[in-house]
């Protein structure tokens, strides 16, 4: 299985416009294309896809955004419960704020780990392009 690249457009066009751009020297002109590499793109949604690093390299910056913050929240929910857990102070209400986080935040995690190599597999087979 080979890795190729793939033409990524850079700057403001249709779809149309994308598909007719071809690659130039410059990528600082208006239409120039740059290359992504399938292999980065796929190591990037399994290490990093928690938080949408593969989206960014790939030009999506929404939905890189959305699982950054996603990943971001989770993480944080999930480091919160800690010393909520292990304040003795707080009693069950407390440690039932503390589990409530964790399983937020583990399942935020999970999630978008699973979106990560679902995205991983798209980059793959070709569906998931910039």
């Amino acid at each position: 299985m080979a890795f190729d690249l793939v033409p990524l457009p850079t700057g403001h066009h249709s779809r149309a416009a994308k598909k007719e751009a071809r690659p130039s020297g410059s990528a600082a002109t208006p239409g120039a294309m740059t290359y992504r590499s399938r292999g980065v793109a796929v190591l990037l949604a399994v290490v990093l896809g928690v938080f949408g690093a593969h989206l960014f390299y790939l030009g999506h910056r929404r939905a890189a955004l959305l699982r950054l913050v996603g990943g971001l929240l989770g993480a944080g929910a999930a480091l919160l419960a800690i010393p909520l857990g292990n304040t003795a102070s707080n009693g069950l209400s407390g440690a039932l704020v503390a589990l409530t986080l964790l399983l937020f935040g583990g399942g935020a995690i999970l999630g978008l780990f699973l979106l990560g190599l679902v995205d991983a597999v798209r980059i793959i087979a070709g569906s998931l392009q910039p």
